[in-house]
């Protein structure tokens, strides 16, 4: 064979070893094209629609909440719902995203929030076993009546997540008139209901609601959440990277925001008004929206460790049989801290639970503890560190006793216009006192060392309002008896209730430090 066929044969070899190559390379990349259109969809869904469209097109949209529940999503899908329109029944999703491209449920077209109502099912929103989801901009409801107070209470969520589902985003909802079990009852069963509900598991059901296999990552944020018979926001096996924040609570039968079994959990910037608006062991009543209720606190939680509480209001908390407070570290938490936090009108007083190896710092506390009639809890109730606070009282109430066995009270404010002398003592070998500071009428029994007596000079304590910026009158005027008579506490947080930078010579007292 001549020199020169070896050639052609040799140069047509790589020229079509370099052909397969372009095609392999080409069905590679057409392949990564298809599939990453296929997990990049976006869904259209409308009560004018119809399920034999492909619900790709606005125009040409899926209509029902069954066509979407029993449809497979990929990584970075998107499901949205039309504004203005309203579904009735369970959406349920069960796939997963990614970090990157999460699923996504969500809205599109203008008018209000498309609305699902969940009927009376176990949960409208139903996300099962699925990660990497964000739920945004929905409004959702659950009952199975005529309206959220027609007497008929069961087993029901808003949005809930269970099955191993970490990775989740509940964001920018409206979720009302969800009507589950409310709370503890006393004796007997729900009205409307054969189901008992302390065998059923009463408490635990919510507006936002996660069980299940223990999970991380969870963003719950900037939801409204109003007139519900249930708790508004409960997470009970969130581990790490739990963050509640920016939501608002109001009109719960049940309580304010409630998160079991978490790892360094970020509860901040929430406003949790009106629960435990609930009749207790009686009948629903005109504005009551709960039945048979027990307890509940605003914010708190239960098995935690290292909690930060902080930029948060809480006002009107109910007591229904027993608590009431706006702060409760409950049974078995391990650290943990309230701070900068605004509390105001709370039945059942400032703090429920808490142990030494856990702060309340900077926070104002405003006419808390007006329906303080029994002793066993009182205004505080946790034999934890109390220093910089403000408690403030013009109704009468005083500062009730509870027994505390120990823990310390630096640089607070205590000032009410209560006559009983008696309301702040406290049992012999209990909590100490240093550097506070004692106003008003109500004459302390344990002022102990380096107490500061009389008016400490506020502002303006009547101009108060509803949010955590509404406090300026909580400020000291020059010449407060309380500027540069505190002790000095370490690993104090670094700033003031709003934000001043710690210390401007001494230490002061109260939630303020004085330019």
């Amino acid at each position: 064979m001549s020199t020169r066929l070896k050639s052609i044969r040799m140069n047509k070899r790589v020229a079509v070893t370099a052909t397969i190559a372009v095609l392999v390379l080409l069905t590679i990349i057409i392949v990564m094209v298809i599939t990453s259109n296929a997990a990049n969809t976006t869904y259209y869904v409308s009560a004018a629609g119809s399920d034999s469209n492909n619900g790709t097109s606005s125009s040409a949209p899926w209509k029902t909440l069954s066509k979407v529940s029993g449809a497979a999503f990929g990584a970075g899908d998107k499901i949205l719902f039309r504004s203005g329109d309203s579904w009735s029944g369970q959406l349920m999703i069960n796939d997963s995203g990614t970090s990157a491209k999460p699923v996504t449920v969500g809205a599109y077209d203008k008018g209000s929030k498309p609305l699902i109502n969940g009927g009376g099912n176990s949960a409208a929103v139903l996300i099962d076993g699925a990660s990497y989801v964000t739920v945004d901009g929905l409004a959702v409801t659950n009952y199975d009546g005529a309206n959220v107070t027609d007497g008929v209470e069961g087993n029901r969520d808003g949005i809930k997540i269970s099955g191993i589902s970490s990775n989740i985003t509940i964001r920018n909802n409206e979720i009302y008139n969800v009507e589950g079990f409310s709370n503890h009852e006393a004796t007997g069963s729900p009205r409307g209901t054969s189901l008992a509900a302390h065998d059923n598991n009463m408490y635990m059901v919510g507006a936002i609601y996660q069980n299940g296999t223990p999970a991380n990552n969870y963003l719950i944020e900037n939801n409204y959440i109003h007139d519900n018979t249930v708790n508004g926001v409960l997470t009970t096996q969130v581990g790490t990277g739990l963050i509640i924040r920016g939501n608002t609570v109001n009109n719960g039968g049940a309580d304010g925001i409630e998160y079991w079994n978490a790892t360094s959990p970020l509860i901040e910037y929430n406003s949790v008004t009106n629960v435990g608006n609930n009749s207790g062991a009686s009948d629903q009543t005109d504005g009551v929206i709960g039945y048979h209720g027990y307890a509940v606190a605003g914010i708190w939680g239960i098995i935690d460790t290292d909690q930060v509480v902080q930029y948060n209001y809480v006002a009107n908390t109910n007591r229904i049989v027993w608590d009431g407070q706006p702060w409760d570290f409950d049974n078995d938490t391990v650290g943990g801290v309230y701070q900068y936090n605004f509390s105001r009108d709370n039945e059942g007083g400032f703090v429920l639970g808490g142990k030494p190896d856990q702060i309340l710092r900077y926070n104002i506390s405003y006419n808390d503890g007006s329906e303080q009639a029994y002793t066993a809890q009182g205004f505080f109730n946790a034999n934890s560190q109390y220093y910089n606070n403000v408690f403030y009282q013009d109704n009468g109430a005083g500062f009730s006793k509870a027994k505390l066995t120990e823990g310390t009270f630096k640089n607070n404010i205590f000032y009410t216009n209560a006559s009983d002398s008696t309301a702040t003592d406290y049992e012999s070998g209990g909590p100490t006192f240093s550097n506070n500071g004692f106003g008003g009428t109500q004459t302390a029994l344990n002022t102990g060392t380096a107490p500061v007596m009389g008016d400490p000079l506020f502002v303006n304590p009547s101009s108060v309002g509803n949010s955590i910026k509404s406090v300026d009158g909580f400020k000291l005027q020059k010449g407060s008896p309380m500027i540069n008579a505190g002790t000095s506490i370490p690993d104090n947080g670094g700033k003031d209730y709003w934000g001043n930078a710690l210390y401007n010579g001494k230490p002061d007292i109260g939630a303020y430090e004085a330019p």
